[in-house]
């Protein structure tokens, strides 16, 4: 055989010789190789997306009435009064964990106003207002003729004072047992709300929202001055301050008497309005603590043949709540809960909303059984 047809042959067995083994890499290691990409895990979601995704529900968390729930001060429970029984109690944030902070009944118990450490409450029975200190065990039976208290901080409160003698009406600061008064001005008759502004020394109170009066949110300060008018010419209406008392939001009556209400904000002087075209009220409403974000529950049902706010809290009617919230500088609005998250819960009737330290909780009471619950957020 010439020699030019042997080097033919040898070259050409070698040649499918390496085309034998490239076929057997390609089947088995190439195979292997795919079997590897395919089942790395997806990296996880980002956060906007883990949000998207994330499977939000309502817990209950009381198995009674409550009155007064509040966060307590490590941020960890929750605080609230039986109101049924008047017996204090302290819960975890899933309702575990549930433990008396006091086994005293307490008949008659109309409301509670927890100092904002939760450690020391003035409480509401009938016409008589009690305080008490958790920690000392101290106590005392406050003055009569109080009325519209709220804690300034930890030490202090801020009330009206009706004097029988000389038919006066001021608002005073005293420390919480009463004692150390001292008048900041004359006030008229109306019933109040007072809301000490937050990060300041300036005390605002308004008329309460009534739907066939004008409010007239004022402000002083509390060593006491001049008053100043900051927002008027509503009706209904009712204000809650921002954290950093930086914005005013304001839920007020769109006309006298009717049920249309409507949820608006200002700056801190009272000037640029701005309409959310929210229908709710601000009892209705809770600022994030970090971010220009309201969350608030929204009434399904308010009859056309009502007055606003005026049968609400008369308890003529319960509303069908769903949970938002609302950016107020893009005016975007998001909502909470799916409404097929709702549908094998009790009617749902917000109020005294609040939120936990990471705000990863919202939390309410539901006028419709007064029980307390949770909103995932």
């Amino acid at each position: 055989m010439p020699l030019s047809k042997k080097i033919f042959i040898f070259s050409l067995s070698i040649f499918i010789i390496l085309i034998l083994f490239g076929g057997i890499y390609f089947f088995i290691f190439k195979k292997d190789s795919t079997k590897k990409v395919t089942s790395i895990k997806k990296p996880s979601s980002t956060k906007e997306e883990q949000m998207i995704e994330k499977d939000r529900g309502i817990i209950l968390i009381s198995d009674e009435k409550v009155l007064s729930p509040v966060l307590f001060k490590d941020n960890s429970a929750i605080r609230y009064y039986a109101k049924e029984t008047g017996k204090a109690y302290q819960i975890e944030f899933d309702g575990s964990k549930k433990m008396f902070i006091s086994k005293k009944e307490l008949s008659g118990l109309n409301n509670v106003l927890w100092s904002p450490n939760g450690e020391k409450v003035i409480s509401h029975f009938f016409n008589t207002f009690t305080y008490y200190n958790y920690n000392t065990r101290e106590s005392a039976e406050l003055s009569k003729g109080l009325s519209d208290i709220v804690w300034q901080n930890n030490d202090k409160i801020l009330y009206k004072y009706y004097n029988e003698a000389t038919k006066e009406n001021t608002l005073n600061i005293s420390d919480p047992d009463g004692n150390n008064w001292k008048k900041i001005t004359d006030l008229n008759s109306q019933p109040l709300t007072i809301f000490p502004i937050p990060l300041s020394g300036i005390i605002s109170f308004w008329n309460k929202g009534n739907g066939f009066e004008e409010t007239r949110l004022e402000t002083i300060s509390v060593l006491g001055g001049e008053k100043k008018t900051i927002f008027k010419d509503k009706f209904g209406t009712d204000y809650l301050w921002s954290p950093d008392s930086n914005n005013l939001l304001i839920s007020h009556l769109a006309e006298k008497g009717s049920s249309k209400i409507q949820l608006a904000i200002t700056n801190s002087k009272g000037g640029e309005y701005k309409n959310l075209d929210i229908p709710t009220i601000v009892s209705k409403c809770v600022w994030s603590k970090n971010s220009p974000i309201i969350y608030y529950a929204l009434p399904g049902m308010i009859p056309t043949n009502t007055v606003m706010p005026n049968d609400y809290f008369a308890n003529k009617f319960k509303s069908a709540d769903t949970f938002w919230k609302v950016d107020i500088t893009t005016g975007e609005k998001e909502r909470l809960i799916n409404l097929n998250k709702l549908k094998d819960l009790p009617s749902i009737d917000a109020a005294n909303l609040f939120l936990n330290e990471d705000e990863s909780f919202l939390f309410f009471t539901n006028r419709s059984d007064e029980k307390l619950y949770r909103l995932d957020l």
